[in-house]
């Protein structure tokens, strides 16, 4: 399959008149170099930015001016301190990976990239990754001049800014994926190894898509689960803020990952369901028509021909639809198996607390 599409997309990109010279040599994932370099060099943002949000506590270490509440919070929350940034890597790690794999796009896709919509919501993230930070130093702010501050939201900001860009490019990525049946003629290949009719390398896409979301989810019930588990390494984890985040988590990021994941493939789904109802419309009319014979041999006393027409039937059956099991999903069994556990854990971070009370 991969290489038909590789062909066709070529020859598009070749036809189309308002391509300049070689489109793919021209193709940009992000508008900009500091967009490319947040993703690029990740390891020098996160690391960077989590080196300053530490100054407050080397302040304190050298008997500088540091408010005792500002020195709780690295108190408080050394478990998160310590998991975030691992957390974080292994979101960019998993986004980049998925980056890699960007190809058989057009110009109205790199266009739809470029659109100023993106702003949108960079804005929407940079805010709320600015106002959970905020909510979150509250109690341990001692002015509104705070060091504390000062260190901590920029970083918050630069990641909330390029969470919105990497959210874009996948909305986007996912929009013009799920358009690829009226832009491609896609072959279905019913008992195909792969148990998708050869269309798996596009449910791994979307899979990797949507990777990215479903570790942030992992990363954030955990340290729910944990907060009732282990109350003694987390102990100032309100159940508000539990129960605010697990509800959050139900709400935006698994509708996120529903988005990346199953709205780019429903167009290949309905497609595969269409060329699995005319392969059955064939199937039906095949055997229609040998039954048929064979009543018109019994019927005439030709049973020899009868006997003909019954081993026909037999070897039609090793083509029936149940039998090849014939897809109309690109993704196996086990990488769903993959993207649902994930959606359970915060459901569980939510219902544990009220277990662990009786």
């Amino acid at each position: 399959m991969d290489e038909p599409l590789v062909e066709q997309t070529s020859s598009t990109a070749e036809n189309a008149p308002t391509l300049p010279g070689n489109f793919w040599e021209r193709f940009h994932l992000f508008p900009s170099s500091f967009d490319e370099s947040g993703f690029k060099y990740w390891y020098i943002y996160i690391y960077g930015l989590l080196a300053l949000a530490l100054i407050p506590l080397l302040a304190y270490y050298f008997h500088l001016v540091v408010p005792p509440p500002e020195y709780k919070f690295y108190t408080d929350n050394a478990l998160l301190i310590i998991l975030l940034p691992i957390t974080l890597s292994l979101v960019v790690l998993s986004y980049n990976h998925w980056r890699k794999g960007y190809r058989s796009f057009l110009n109205e896709y790199q266009s739809k990239l470029l659109s100023s919509h993106r702003y949108i919501i960079s804005s929407i993230a940079v805010i709320a990754s600015v106002g959970i930070l905020s909510l979150l130093l509250r109690v341990y702010v001692a002015s509104p001049y705070s060091l504390l501050l000062f260190c901590i939201l920029p970083g918050g900001a630069i990641l909330g800014y390029f969470l919105g860009m990497s959210s874009w490019t996948m909305l986007v990525t996912g929009f013009y994926l799920r358009t690829v049946t009226t832009r491609f003629d896609l072959h279905v290949e019913p008992g195909h190894p792969d148990n998708c009719g050869g269309l798996r390398p596009l449910g791994r896409f979307c899979f990797s898509m949507a990777l990215p979301i479903l570790v942030g989810v992992v990363f954030f019930a955990i340290y729910g689960i944990g907060s009732s588990l282990y109350s003694m390494l987390l102990p100032n984890v309100s159940d508000t803020m539990r129960l605010g985040a697990g509800a959050g988590l139900l709400v935006f990021d698994v509708p996120l990952a529903a988005l990346a994941f199953f709205f780019p493939l429903w167009g290949i789904h309905r497609e595969m369901v269409r060329q699995k109802e005319l392969y059955e419309e064939r199937f039906a009319t095949y055997q229609a028509k040998m039954r048929q014979e064979l009543w018109s041999s019994i019927d005439t006393n030709a049973f020899d021909e009868a006997r003909t027409i019954r081993r026909q039937i037999n070897i039609l059956q090793l083509l029936h639809p149940n039998t090849l099991d014939y897809p109309t999903w690109p993704f196996s069994r086990r990488l769903l198996a993959l993207y649902l556990i994930p959606q359970v854990l915060p459901l569980l971070s939510l219902v544990l607390p009220l277990f662990m009370r009786h």
